[in-house]
């Protein structure tokens, strides 16, 4: 008999198939969820491989988790094990207890009956997961049918309440296809759909991921508002560690499928003791002190090379003999700790850039420095989108993403464009790429002489891109030198042997070994295929990159190695960069002056350590303190902020959030 059946009761105290009630009432509330010894194996054509395996947790009534760690470590693995939404070939091992519950032995007649109603998930892609062919309503009268029965006039009113608990008053959003939903508007619908049945366990898998910094902090502030209101547990799956310590009280650490430390976070991140906990601090760029992160040396290992030892031996810096010969002692601590020989003592915290003069708005100039020519010029662009349609009757659709807009990127120097989601950051980068034409204002390229243009020439494209997602930008039946040797096929350069030649010299210049070359972008990890992506736009020898939030989907070891590999080619190939980014902090160590958007027009601009220390716009003031917030949270204080503009000024956010 397992230690939660102890806990619960014997099994001849069931009231029913399912059910088990405790022995007495003095003893104390068992856990809401008990996982125990819980491995999952998947069946590939290199044989049975162990994706998590030996799994201890307990979650009580209320409690927030964390699950953090790199891809591929298992964390959404474990999730979806919970409720068994596993998909391929698979075998399964230990028990999950719901409520006295084994998730893994009902069947799933009864699962239905607990997942969606008791337990409810919220998918990573919130518009992924929503029919692209139904309307917002259509998925809450199918959702609210099913969970409640409620039909008709009922389930409507059902809906708008959820949707007004959300933040999403306006009932014209149950009227709107999901490709007409922002990205913090389809998150907020995921979350009001997940809470249809009113549910006692909330799974968020990275619910947060690509949102911009407001956004952000208004969908943590709803998670844990909502959990808090209906006493709901959450887990909360996420590699931004930050993130964790904003929203929830405990945190799991997996790495190559296993937990390797379980702490709170009543203080923030100075319980971690595990060196791989550590590490990934260390990865997480800040506002203050040393600009450039720390990546995790080497790589997780694979499927085939993990064993009972510790398997981050070979990336640990604490690392000695003892760790190759002798596995950590057995996981039995569900509550607290961790698995390592010897666990680190040590506090990550960091301070809070100095606060500034709401009263001061000045508008900087948006000239590159006089000793350094600019490669670009933009000189009051502005773009509209739409027009007057071909019926005089119907209303004006036309959208301004871009009003006067003036920047300039000097060679060999990098400009962060920050900006909220929405804001007109892509569209500018698309007119700089030349695949989009401004309304108004002029672009002014100013290459080299063997540079060319901005658009096709019989030698180079002098302006390349760095797309957000990797994989999706990748040929898929294309393998890797392939997919770099196209620009250079395509437009008839040097012969078979010398695009071969050109290859190698790219793999190696973004630190990849040469037998990439013939492996299948499925075959790749995120990181490493968004080195695949940047070797394809340096293929052609260009003078601008344009990196369209290249870091916003890796997580933070994966995202440190990538703006290190940046700043190191940026140096040695007097590369100019436009960094699209919505996370000010990973801006810091690569930019030379950060230009902030709003609405479509820039209201400051200048060098990155000034905005940082002397932000004088309350935009920019704002998205300072939001990540400040982040910094300080990892260092102990948790309380959440304020939602974002809703403070009189940035001095009394800081006050509202460190009091």
């Amino acid at each position: 008999m397992s230690a939660y059946e102890q806990a619960m009761g014997s099994r001849s105290d069931r009231d029913g198939p399912g059910c088990i009630r405790l022995r007495s009432d003095a003893q104390p509330e068992p856990p809401l969820l008990c996982i125990e010894d819980y491995s999952v194996s998947f069946d590939t054509p290199a044989g049975r491989t162990v994706a998590i395996e030996d799994i201890n947790l307990e979650i009580d009534r209320g409690q927030t988790y964390a699950f953090v760690g790199e891809s591929g470590s298992g964390k959404t693995v474990t999730c979806l094990g919970l409720v068994r939404l596993l998909n391929g070939k698979h075998a399964t091992s230990g028990s999950i207890w719901f409520d006295g519950v084994n998730l893994c032995d009902i069947p799933v007649r009864a699962l239905d009956e607990i997942r969606g109603r008791r337990i409810g998930v919220i998918f990573q892609d919130a518009v992924g997961s929503l029919d692209p062919i139904r309307t917002v309503g259509s998925h809450f009268a199918a959702t609210i049918r099913r969970n409640t029965g409620r039909r008709g006039p009922d389930a409507s009113r059902h809906a708008v309440e959820l949707l007004a608990e959300v933040g999403l008053d306006d009932g014209a959003v149950l009227a709107k296809y999901p490709h007409e939903l922002s990205g913090g508007m389809a998150q907020r619908v995921a979350i009001a759909l997940a809470l249809v049945g009113d549910p006692e366990l909330i799974i968020a898998d990275e619910p947060t991921t690509a949102l911009d910094a407001a956004n952000k902090v208004r969908i943590l502030n709803l998670l844990r508002r909502l959990c808090t209101q209906r006493n709901a547990a959450l887990i909360f799956v996420t590699h931004d560690l930050l993130a964790a310590a904003k929203l929830c009280d405990h945190v799991a650490v997996f790495y190559a499928g296993r937990i390797v430390e379980v702490a709170q976070l009543d203080v923030g991140f100075s319980k971690l003791r595990h060196p791989y906990s550590i590490a990934l601090l260390r990865s997480v760029p800040r506002l203050v002190g040393d600009p450039a992160p720390r990546p995790i040396p080497g790589e997780m290992p694979s499927f085939a090379d993990r064993d009972a030892l510790c398997r981050f031996r070979d990336r640990c810096e604490y690392s000695v003999e003892r760790c190759r010969t002798v596995a950590p002692g057995p996981d039995r601590f569900r509550r607290m700790h961790v698995q390592c020989h010897f666990p680190v003592n040590t506090t990550f915290g960091t301070a809070v850039p100095e606060t500034a003069d709401l009263s001061r708005s000045v508008k900087f100039p948006a000239t590159a420095p006089s000793s350094n020519a600019p490669v670009v010029e933009l000189r009051n662009v502005g773009k509209i989108f739409g027009g007057k349609r071909l019926n005089p009757f119907a209303a004006d659709n036309r959208h301004v993403a871009l009003t006067g807009i003036d920047l300039a990127i000097g060679r060999g120097e990098c400009v962060a464009l920050i900006g909220e989601s929405g804001s007109g950051k892509s569209t500018i980068g698309r007119i700089i790429l030349g695949l989009d034409q401004p309304t108004t204002g002029t672009v002014k390229y100013n290459f080299a002489a063997n540079d060319g243009g901005p658009r096709k020439t019989t030698r180079q494209y002098p302006v390349q891109i760095i797309f957000q997602d990797a994989r999706s930008a990748l040929d898929p039946r294309l393998n890797i030198g392939q997919q770099i040797e196209e620009p250079l096929r395509v437009n008839h350069l040097g012969t078979a042997h010398m695009r071969r030649k050109r290859v190698a010299e790219m793999l190696d210049l973004v630190h990849l070994s040469p037998s990439f070359a013939t492996a299948l972008p499925h075959e790749l990890s995120g990181g490493q295929l968004q080195r695949v992506e940047i070797a394809r736009a340096l293929v052609m020898n260009p003078s601008l990159l344009v990196c369209d939030e290249p870091t916003s989907a890796l997580d933070v070891s994966i995202q440190a190695q990538i703006i290190n590999l940046l700043m190191h080619l940026k140096q040695s190939l007097e590369l100019s960069l436009l960094f699209i980014t919505h996370d000010i902090a990973a801006a810091r160590p690569l930019a030379d002056r950060i230009a902030v958007l709003r609405q479509g027009a820039l209201v400051e601009i200048g060098e990155t350590e000034r905005i940082l220390r002397q932000a004088r716009h309350p935009y920019t003031q704002e998205l300072i303190t939001l990540t400040a917030y982040e910094n300080l949270a990892a260092s102990g204080d948790h309380q959440m902020p304020p939602e974002p503009r809703q403070a009189v000024s940035r001095r009394q956010q800081y006050q509202d959030i460190s009091a």
